[in-house]
């Protein structure tokens, strides 16, 4: 393989000859030799140049050739634009056009660069249509361009309203246009915006597409921002259940049908609207006038589950389960009923009653629906291998059942759960061949390519769910998580604030707005639609974490305490609450008590990933040194490619000094999307900084900053990049780039860049101490006495200073 140089608009390509390039013009056929040094002269202005790897000179004539072709046919059609052209002419130019359009690559690439500007003002198109009309291909092409006019005109007028401030210096606004067009992202924005004005779709597409562009992330927000402007679809309201089984077979009274329907209509916008007593109103006399009716009990039972199921929905856990135990009341040898009570009981965790209604259940035959309710339990407890292992089972022994769906989607899940996310994925699939279009398996799918990163397979299957379930809410909502994991922040608050008004008896809209406004370190925003959340949904303990959180990232994490105690009074196995709890532990330095309220946790819940991951920092974080590498080994042998395990193992090691060992696990993680993935990608910055490699650091760290859209590592970032310059002895550039934060390492790494230049404010932040572990407290201190802050002899070395400050930032990185 070799690398070859390409451009259509050029019309050369380029390849290695000796220690010289050969660049070979097309139209001519001539060739000149040149050093390398002078590529740029001959591709450099060219927006369509790229580098690629060939076999040989003809795959690089070839690709060349196939650019140029395509190159020549975007200026013919601008010949059919000149008014100056008369009817003949146009003719033989769309007989050439047609000609080249014969390959679909030309015709893409013809379209990146018709798709990136408006027809001129004065196009008469009417003659353009009338010179194209024989030649399919290129009348084709007309058509699509007429249609598409005003979208193509607004995302270009979008693209050119961009603050030119937004653009990053090394790749301005006339490069970035340039790069834009030839990779189609204008036509991406365009077709989006022009079949359905929802271009949310075509942001993470356009975002992939630029990948590695410097800035792009910037220009691509703000410039899909200006769509905003324009006219978009609202979004449909989630559609009312169908209740037409309820109807009385038989029944000559319709009347009374319609009275069922209406009040269960009235119910569940009683439950939307969070008036609960209301709903229970209603609910009580529709029972009564159903038991009133022949076979009334059976219809009432249905009712009680069909309202449960709505409480379900909203995560109403106590009144789910009231309604379905009413149920079973009615009809005690209905399964379905004794089903529900089950599925209840587990959302709420009370996992020895729900395996008692299973046993029920089955007894009253429905064994496929108590076989997947047992796996769940396995599942919710954390017992995974045993879980997956029972939802197996349970589609082997009742795959004729077309329910047996479930069963599959239970395993799918659970591999997800368990790390093994492209087993996962081929699950979904091969479920998905058995069980077209199925909802809930679409909706498993789409998480799943949301935790691999896949935003455009989640795209495509978010698609899916629109037609499966055009106006349901769980598309949407995987399309904004998908905005929000990989960084497209606000588009993401927008999305979820969106899906908030469409929906506002749902809770998991503004739990992704919160998360979003949290990465934004948008504090005060975030608290206030958490406010108004635990208004509506005073019951979601949700809510109650993520006060916490955002209290915990305020530096405030002692006002955030009482209200979780009291709510594990009232949700003592409420395992998001523990954990918000150990967190306030950890961030108040007590760390021994984070544990124990871990352990505890674990007792119940042994298998639970996540609560194993937390005790693993936690023991690292005491200095449990043997025992956290040992807890973090095991679960790298259960998820091996879970990067908080990843990363978190790797800073340890680091901070023991097995740089091998942690290098291997760092190394070819290219990809720089989610938090997790930023994170490593620090971490192996720092990993250079601990090997004394300060030049290596500062070169794998050649970022700017805005690049990273999270903010909590866009600080870690800055203050890595700040502790290579330190350790390099470029104080002033150590200062420039350090960021400081209350309670953070980073206050240090600013304390150490300032005290070393001499500073003003030096003194300042050196009193400014609040948050600060004692460690940290202790670094600060020998940084005052090495740096004449303090009349105070220094204790400790340099190069001690330095790993300590090191050591500091990988663990609150990981």
């Amino acid at each position: 393989m070799m690398e070859a140089w390409l451009s259509g608009e050029a019309g050369a390509y380029a390849v290695p000859s000796g220690s010289l390039v050969k660049i070979v013009q097309l139209a001519s056929d001539r060739e000149f030799l040149v050093k390398r040094a002078e590529l740029d002269r001959a591709f450099g202005s060219a927006y369509d140049a790229r580098i690629v790897a060939v076999k040989d000179e003809s795959e690089a004539r070839r690709l060349a050739a196939t650019q140029y072709q395509a190159e020549l046919a975007t200026r013919l059609f601008l010949l059919l634009y000149d008014e100056a052209e008369t009817a003949g002419d146009r003719a033989a130019v769309a007989s050439d056009l047609a000609e080249l359009l014969a390959s679909t690559t030309v015709g893409d690439g013809v379209e990146n660069v018709l798709f990136s500007r408006p027809f001129p003002i004065d196009l008469e198109t009417e003659f353009v249509r009338a010179a194209t009309a024989p030649y399919a291909a290129v009348s084709s092409l007309i058509s699509r361009l007429v249609q598409f006019q005003s979208s193509i005109q607004t995302v270009r007028m979008c693209f050119d309203n961009v603050d030119r401030n937004i653009f990053d210096d090394r790749c301005p606004y006339a490069d970035f246009d340039k790069i834009a067009t030839y990779r189609g992202c204008f036509k991406t924005f365009a077709t989006g915006h022009g079949k359905s004005r929802e271009t949310s779709f075509s942001l993470l597409q356009v975002l992939s597409d630029l990948n590695g562009i410097p800035g792009a992330r910037r220009v691509v927000t703000a410039w899909a921002s200006g769509f905003a402007n324009y006219n978009r679809t609202k979004l449909q309201i989630v559609e009312e259940p169908e209740l037409d089984e309820f109807e009385h077979e038989g029944s000559a009274d319709r009347r009374a049908f319609e009275n069922v329907r209406i009040q269960l209509k009235a119910v569940t916008e009683k439950l939307r609207d969070n008036d609960l007593d209301a709903a229970r109103r209603f609910a009580s006399q529709l029972i009564d006038l159903q038991l009133k009716q022949p076979n009334g009990s059976s219809y009432a039972a249905k009712s009680l589950c069909a309202m449960s199921q709505e409480a379900k929905l909203l995560e109403l856990w106590d009144l789910q389960y009231e309604w379905a135990q009413q149920a079973t009341q009615l009809r005690p040898t209905d399964p379905f009923g004794h089903g529900q009570v089950a599925d209840a009981l587990i959302d709420a965790g009370r996992l020895i009653e729900a395996s008692e209604a299973l046993d029920k259940c089955a007894a009253w035959g429905d064994p496929l629906y108590a076989a997947t309710g047992r796996a769940r339990i396995l599942r919710e407890g954390g017992k995974l291998v045993e879980a997956r292992s029972a939802y197996l089972s349970a589609y082997e022994s009742f795959s004729a059942d077309p329910e047996a769906v479930h069963a599959l989607l239970g395993a799918a899940v659970t591999a997800r759960d368990m790390g093994h996310l492209q087993q996962s994925l081929r699950e979904f699939d091969r479920a998905l061949e058995l069980y077209p279009n199925d909802p809930f398996l679409l909706m498993g799918k789409a998480a799943t390519q949301n935790d691999l990163g896949d935003w455009k397979g989640v795209l495509q299957t978010v698609q899916a769910m629109a037609i499966v379930r055009p106006g349901d809410a769980s598309g949407p909502l995987a399309r904004a998580n998908a905005l929000k994991l990989s960084g497209s922040l606000e588009a993401a608050v927008a999305e979820f604030t969106a899906l908030k008004r469409g929906f506002p008896y749902l809770p998991q809209p503004r739990i992704g707005l919160i998360d979003s406004l949290r990465m934004l370190e948008r504090h005060q925003a975030a608290m206030a639609e958490i406010a108004e959340a635990q208004a509506r949904f005073p019951r979601n303990m949700h809510f109650v974490a993520q006060m916490a959180d955002v209290k915990r990232e305020l530096g405030k994490p002692q006002e955030a305490f009482t209200d979780v105690l009291n709510a594990i009074k009232d949700n003592p196995n409420e395992l998001r609450l523990l954990s918000t709890l150990s967190r306030l532990n950890r961030a108040c330095h007590r760390d021994a008590e984070a544990l124990g309220i871990v352990d505890q946790a674990i007792l119940s819940n042994p298998q639970v990933f996540w609560l194993r991951l937390e005790r693993a920092d936690l023991l690292k974080r005491l200095g449990h040194v043997e025992e956290a590498l040992a807890a973090y080994s095991q679960l790298e042998t259960e998820q091996p490619n879970y990067l908080p395990v990843v990363n978190s193992k790797a800073a340890l090691l680091t901070h023991l000094g097995r740089f091998e060992e942690a290098h291997d696990l760092l190394k070819g993680r290219v990809s720089r999307e989610t938090q997790d993935e930023w994170r490593s990608f620090i971490l192996l910055g720092l990993l250079l900084c601990r090997q004394g490699r300060y030049k290596d650091a500062v070169i794998h760290l050649n970022l700017r900053p805005e690049a990273i859209p999270f903010a909590r590592e866009r600080r870690m970032f800055a203050n890595a990049v700040a502790s290579a310059e330190l350790g390099l002895g470029r104080l002033g550039s150590a200062a420039a780039v350090s960021v400081d934060k209350a309670g953070e390492v980073t206050n240090v790494i600013r304390f150490h860049a300032l005290a070393a230049t001499a500073h003003p404010s030096a003194k300042a932040i050196y009193s400014d101490n609040e948050g600060l572990s004692g460690k940290l407290i202790e670094l600060k201190d020998e940084i005052a006495r090495r740096f004449k802050i303090v009349d105070k002899p220094s204790k400790h070395t340099m190069d001690w200073l330095m790993m300590m400050e090191q050591n500091a930032l990988l663990l609150e990185a990981a």
